[in-house]
């Protein structure tokens, strides 16, 4: 998916990779997908990923950073 995004998403190529790894293990993960400030003129967008509360990639996090979506 990363590809057809309209910005470099280095960050949900990591936690997608991760996941995948992950689940192939049989590893129960958490994608997170956050904005910062969505009414300023450039989109800022981050993933991270967690499993169990313990941090596996994009940490740490920005706290401006606004949760709009997980994936569990």
């Amino acid at each position: 998916m990363a590809p057809w995004m309209p910005f470099r998403t280095l960050c949900l190529q990591q936690a997608i990779a991760a996941r995948t790894m992950l689940a192939r293990r049989g590893i129960n993960s958490v994608l997170h997908l956050g904005v910062r400030d969505p009414t300023d003129t450039a989109l800022e967008t981050h993933a991270w990923l967690d499993v169990g509360g313990l941090n596996v990639t994009g940490y740490p996090i920005d706290p401006a950073l606004i949760e709009v979506g997980h994936f569990v």
